[in-house]
């Protein structure tokens, strides 16, 4: 019985450390998660499991992984830069183990090994079995394989590399680099998406990670749903699938950021209403767009700027000859972007959302942070669209069609609407 818990604890995946709040009244540390820290109020979910909320000036002190994520994405950057060795990703692993990011310490060890498979230091962190210049790697179930065979096998669909980060348990079948990075890229796409929302829309910070699979190729075991689409977010099952992209000189080691948006959209929404996620249709479709279109691979990880407008999509809508207004996009349903115009629906769903977020008018502010909060908690359908907007889209339409217009060209007309 002791061995066959023994077992079980094995395979249970690490936890990330719970941050520290301590309240003005107590004056004692309290193991929490904290979910959204805002200048006024402060959500955390306590030990027991439940949402509960302080004012910040009665907050005396707040400490914790969470609390240091901004300085954790930085540090995640810089280990994956080109000017880092495995030295720099060891000592990244060092600190997350410091710092309680536990969920993150083997990936960085993994990401030393990609840039120098002898660096000895990241095989015994792991737990590999040294034989002079050969190193064991543990396969599961009591089975070892030298490393170079290891590496043949974890990237056959029957046995994937197994990844965590604070918020994803990712599965990737592929050469250890690029699988390394399909699960670095997860969180910090994550981060620039919590950067983005939470203080607008006060979305909370996941604590029950997505689970992502990335299959060795589209014929290599993947569950193919729809052909269109290269990937599938499983919200059931709260799993991402997708694989990696063998296009030439692997310039982009997959194509998953749209789902990624779409992903992080529902799995935020689900845990701050304890049902599904049912994130208005257009935006996820622009928001999943944003992240996709923002992201540049390099040799790293990607680097993600939503602020720039994309114009390939831009341009799009502005060649529409009849585009839709914004109340025609909030009533979108999930099955319209499987159609034949679904790239020019997704065009207008990024171009308006872009417009809300980035557009500087200080009057949309208000209106825009309101409906996102509200999106976010199951309440963002057209009609609370429109109501954040003071019950009418003219002023808006004018505004983003004249924000399409400018940043996409004089194309207008050029294609159906």
């Amino acid at each position: 019985m002791l061995a066959l818990l023994g077992a079980a604890l094995l395979l249970q995946e690490p936890r990330t450390a719970p941050d520290q709040l301590t309240p003005l009244a107590t004056g004692r540390p309290q193991p929490v998660a904290i979910l959204y820290a805002g200048p006024e109020e402060v959500d955390f979910r306590d030990a027991e499991g439940e949402v509960r909320t302080l004012a910040r000036k009665k907050a005396r002190k707040m400490t914790g992984p969470r609390v240091e994520y901004p300085e954790f994405l930085a540090r995640l950057v810089a280990a994956y830069s080109d000017q880092a060795g495995a030295a720099d990703a060891f000592a990244f692993a060092q600190w997350c183990r410091a710092r309680g990011f536990l969920r993150d310490e083997r990936l960085a060890c993994w990401r030393a090994l990609a840039l120098d498979p002898a660096f000895a230091p990241a095989h015994e962190f792991l737990g590999h079995e040294g034989h002079g210049e050969a190193w064991l790697v543990p396969l599961g179930d009591g089975r070892q394989a030298a490393w170079l065979d290891a590496l043949r096998l974890h990237e056959s669909a029957e046995l994937p590399w197994e990844f965590t980060t604070m918020h994803f348990s990712v599965a990737v079948s592929g050469p250890l680099d690029r699988a390394v990075l399909a699960a670095a890229a997860a969180e910090l796409l994550y981060g620039r998406s919590l950067e983005l929302l939470q203080a607008r829309a006060r979305m909370w910070d996941l604590t029950t990670p997505v689970r992502v699979r990335v299959w060795p190729g589209r014929k290599r075991g993947y569950p193919e749903v729809d052909p269109r689409v290269a990937g599938h977010w499983d919200r059931a099952a709260r799993e991402l699938h997708t694989w990696l992209d063998a296009g030439e000189g692997y310039a982009r080691p997959l194509h998953y950021e749209r789902l990624l948006g779409e992903a992080i959209l529902s799995s935020a929404a689900a845990e701050i209403t304890a049902s599904p996620g049912e994130i208005p249709a257009w935006l996820e479709a622009g928001f999943g767009l944003m992240l996709e279109a923002s992201t540049q691979w390099g040799s790293g990880l990607p680097v993600c700027a939503p602020g720039l407008a994309a114009r390939e999509w831009v341009s799009r809508d502005a060649a529409l000859i009849a585009p839709r207004n914004a109340g025609q996009l909030a009533v979108l349903q999930r099955a319209d972007f499987l159609g034949p115009q679904s790239d020019d629906l997704r065009a207008q769903c990024y171009t308006l959302l872009h417009h809300l977020l980035f557009s500087g008018q200080p009057d949309f502010d208000e209106p825009v942070n309101a409906w996102l909060h509200a999106a976010l908690r199951n309440l963002g359908g057209g009609s609370a669209l429109r109501t954040a907007f003071g019950g009418e889209f003219a002023n808006l339409d004018a505004s983003w069609r004249a924000f399409v217009q400018k940043a996409g060209g004089p194309r207008a007309g050029e294609r159906g609407g």
